[in-house]
């Protein structure tokens, strides 16, 4: 993922990021499985799905499912967004992603700004690049393969989401 640009407020800092390839709904669910499962555990705190400025929750029933989001009637189904938040064990604060569906953005929110001024701009880069090739290696072993497109330029919302990009 490339990261777009940061935005600190009310305690949070908002960091943009572009994914390498388009996220389908199949790519955002799975990636959000493995911040799950490979992160933030039983400390998951929201799971919350949409279209614009209509959101769902869904916590009880991710919970009630053993925390596997494709057992979720309401998250299975496609959405124009998903959302998964709750303590990182990895990076050692609270944070919220948030997948858009059929673009390249991601947003990640995170209360740790400190590790910013520590560690430069990127200080989540790492985190987020191995999200996005742990999705694409769990895809590739459930399907026996995985077509990714070869892209020219993509289409970006930034602009509408924010003043820094």
């Amino acid at each position: 993922m490339v990261l777009l640009g940061k935005e600190e407020k009310n305690g949070w800092m908002t960091v943009g990021y572009q994914s390498t390839w388009p996220l389908s709904y199949e790519v955002m669910l799975c990636a959000a499985q493995e911040i799950i499962d490979k992160d933030l555990k039983e400390r998951l705190d929201r799971v919350a799905v949409g279209f614009a400025n209509d959101c769902t929750e869904c916590i009880d029933e991710v919970r009630k499912h053993n925390r596997i989001l494709t057992d979720c009637p309401t998250v299975s189904k496609e959405n124009g967004f998903l959302i998964v938040s709750g303590y990182s064990e990895i990076m050692e604060s609270n944070l919220q992603i948030k997948f858009y569906n059929q673009t390249m953005s991601v947003i990640l929110q995170t209360t740790n700004i400190k590790v910013f001024s520590e560690s430069g701009d990127n200080a989540f880069s790492n985190y987020m690049n191995s999200i996005e090739i742990n999705t694409y290696i769990k895809l590739a072993n459930e399907n026996g393969h995985i077509e990714i497109p070869i892209i020219k330029k993509p289409k970006s919302i930034w602009k509408k989401l924010f003043s820094w990009s």
